[in-house]
């Protein structure tokens, strides 16, 4: 895969400083995201493109994260409050300008995950999936 640069990042939403892995290089060997808490997690795939286009992809899906079986039945993302359609397989994407974003992953019968403020640059490819965990009430 010359050029592009993969940065994997798998990190809870409760503990952004606590347990995260990084790697960089063309090989991604390993990924071991942290679990803290009832909320979620997510894992971050991110890939510079070598392009001048001036979109940036974001796209992902959302699972169960004891069971890690895609949601897409009452699931959806929201990208800045703006609603991003999740398909019948549980997988989203859509591209977006330069900036900086508030990402939520959501289903009525789970716990949020959210990213706040993650930048996104011209060319780049964000692969975000978001791992659920059942909520006690209906959201």
């Amino acid at each position: 895969m010359m050029g592009y640069k993969k940065i994997v990042v798998a990190f809870s939403r409760r503990c952004l400083s606590g347990a995260f892995l990084i790697l960089f290089g063309y090989g991604v060997t390993a990924q071991t995201p942290a679990v803290l808490g009832n909320e979620g997690y997510y894992q971050i795939k991110k890939m510079r493109r070598r392009t001048h286009n001036a979109k940036a992809i974001v796209l992902g899906s959302l699972s169960d994260g004891p069971s890690k079986k895609h949601l897409a039945q009452l699931a959806m993302v929201l990208l800045n409050s703006q609603p991003i359609s999740v398909d019948s397989t549980g997988h989203y994407k859509q591209e977006v300008d330069q900036g900086s974003y508030t990402i939520i992953g959501r289903n009525i019968f789970y716990n949020n995950s959210t990213i706040q403020h993650i930048k996104i640059h011209q060319g780049d490819s964000l692969n975000i999936d978001f791992y659920l965990f059942p909520s006690q009430t209906v959201n």
